[in-house]
């Protein structure tokens, strides 16, 4: 069944909704939420501004401006935090609708000029074994592409404190989405060039690579739940990742257990 919403159709004020994800709200007391909503399922999306809404209602929370200019991802953390990202330059960490912080990816990458990167992409994480820790993870790629435009970039932010922890290149080509597994052992990536990515979060190095699976721009990956179900689907396998892409076509990406791997791919 669809649920439709008025308020939610493009029009000269909001041309277009370049993302619309659902999201667990966590923490919330029995009863109540953000806005005065019922805690649980919700959802948001962003164009110039992003907007949270309670889920099935679809009822509007609340809506505010971000960012100066579209907003490229939006994420829903513990604690009542969003983080966004714009095509502004920026990532910003909200509480609610108060901006709590902006994030510096490049601080600890020598040699960045201003306004060379733009955030493309920002996942929450768990983190193995620490029930207790958080993490966000965002990718910052190249704000103009030329014949040979430099590498995009991986950074691994404290999802509490919010300081980086591990900034990392992630190849030449431009990334164009992001996942994180259940468990927050991996991250996936697809491009704008249609190739697919794994990387493990712990050191962000690439375990898997398949070069234009799609020959197109990747428009999401996913990976397989890890329940019992998914767990018995990967049967000897790592993880099991969904790509999906502008070809209409969706692929499934194994990571062989490592011990059985020849090794990371290169670049």
């Amino acid at each position: 069944s669809v649920t439709h919403k008025d308020w939610l159709r493009p029009s000269l004020h909001r041309p277009c909704l370049p993302g619309v994800r659902p999201e667990h709200l966590q923490g919330f007391p029995a009863g109540g939420g953000w806005g005065g909503g019922v805690g649980g399922p919700g959802a948001l999306w962003g164009s110039l501004s992003p907007a949270i809404s309670q889920f099935p209602s679809m009822k509007k929370m609340w809506e505010f401006k971000a960012h100066d200019g579209e907003i490229e991802d939006i994420a829903l953390g513990p604690d009542n935090k969003v983080v966004t990202a714009g095509w502004d330059f920026q990532c910003c960490v909200w509480q609610r609708d108060q901006l709590v912080l902006r994030l510096r990816w490049d601080e600890n990458v020598p040699g960045v000029p201003d306004e060379t990167y733009r955030y493309q992409a920002c996942r929450f994480g768990a983190v193995p074994d620490q029930a207790a820790e958080l993490r966000l993870y965002t990718v910052q790629v190249p704000h103009k592409r030329g014949r040979r435009p430099p590498p995009s970039y991986l950074t691994k932010w404290d999802g509490k404190s919010f300081l980086p922890l591990l900034t990392q290149p992630c190849g030449g080509e431009v990334v164009s989405c992001l996942s994180v597994s259940d468990s927050g052992t991996f991250l996936g990536l697809g491009t704008v060039t249609g190739s697919v990515a794994i990387h493990v979060s712990f050191s962000l190095q690439r375990l898997y690579y398949v070069r234009e699976a799609h020959g197109i721009v990747v428009t999401d990956v996913a990976f397989l739940p890890e329940s019992r179900r998914g767990r018995e689907l990967l049967a000897e396998n790592e993880a099991a990742l969904l790509s999906v892409a502008v070809d209409s076509r969706c692929r499934l990406h194994l990571l062989p257990a490592r011990r059985t791997c020849p090794g990371p791919a290169g670049g």
